[in-house]
């Protein structure tokens, strides 16, 4: 890990419902967990790995209150 000085992606957010933010987050979440499980086994990681894919599907059901209680943690 390092910090660069320039930057090397912009992100445009714009205004958009929060149920169709919310479902293309979640898409978006499913392929990553996809991705990040073939991943595992392309790489012949440790089968532990699948818990970070697994975890990016899981976060969003937990509720705020838990997210919350934790940072403070």
């Amino acid at each position: 890990m390092a910090n660069l000085p320039q930057v090397l992606a912009c992100r445009y957010v714009r205004d958009e419902s929060f149920f169709q933010s919310r479902f293309k987050r979640s898409k978006q979440n499913r392929r990553l967990a996809r991705f990040g499980l073939q991943s595992v086994f392309w790489f012949k990681l440790p089968i532990w790995y699948v818990a970070y894919p697994l975890a990016r599907l899981v976060y969003p059901y937990i509720p705020e209150a838990i997210k919350q209680y934790s940072a403070f943690i």
